[in-house]
């Protein structure tokens, strides 16, 4: 049974992999080294551990595209180095509450990008030069600003859970055709949202004396 199986895995590594892998768990890394191969387009798992998310960059993903990794209560993964030289259109990173830095994911040319649950991150300036067709962001409860947002002009914005964040005005010029915006607790006044203009949008979570003048924007009807 081992040997049939070893054949199998052997096959399916010379044939490029899988176009399609996902894990409710980390598989072992010599299980999953034969299954990511240049076929590999989109690989997701759930509940990650520190020892595979190291070895992430020793498989053959030149030819991902669209990445989702899930961390549990017990994550110890503290860098994101090991994806840093991915060459990934989509990236989706929930719960990495040690992470204390974006940098290893500057160089990437990413079209799409949601990251959730960053307890440890103090700034947003590797995010600064991409142009994002999606951007979702959850959960920095120690991101002050979104003054590194100011310059990106994403089709789809999606920010929640900022509690230290006091102003929207670096979203000025944004015109995202899609916008969400929640739980954002400390928002003094929505004016700067005033040309946006969004085609789809939710606004939701706010406090309620701010709510009362989301009638003011132009482009908000009272549902």
């Amino acid at each position: 049974m081992r040997w049939s199986r070893a054949l199998t895995l052997q096959s399916i590594k010379d044939n490029g992999g899988l176009e399609t892998l996902f894990f409710k768990k980390s598989p072992p890394f010599d299980v999953l080294n034969y299954l990511v191969g240049e076929r590999t387009r989109s690989l997701t798992i759930y509940n990650i551990d520190e020892n595979l998310f190291e070895k992430l960059q020793f498989l053959n993903t030149y030819q991902l595209k669209n990445l989702k990794l899930r961390g549990h209560p017990h994550n110890k993964i503290k860098s994101l180095e090991p994806l840093r030289n991915m060459h990934l259109k989509s990236l989706i990173l929930f719960y990495f509450p040690e992470v204390k830095s974006l940098e290893p994911l500057r160089e990437m040319n990413l079209e799409n990008i949601s990251l959730s649950i960053f307890s440890n991150v103090t700034c947003l300036r590797p995010l600064q030069q991409f142009y994002f067709k999606s951007l979702h962001l959850s959960n920095f409860p120690k991101i002050k600003s979104f003054n590194m947002l100011r310059e990106l002009r994403p089709e789809s914005l999606n920010l929640e859970y900022f509690d230290n964040v006091f102003s929207l005005e670096p979203l000025r010029e944004m015109r995202p055709k899609n916008l969400s915006l929640k739980h954002l607790e400390n928002i003094s006044s929505f004016e700067p949202l005033r040309e946006m203009h969004p085609v789809k949008y939710t606004i939701k979570f706010f406090p309620p004396i701010i709510i009362q003048t989301l009638q003011t924007l132009p482009w908000y009807k009272i549902e």
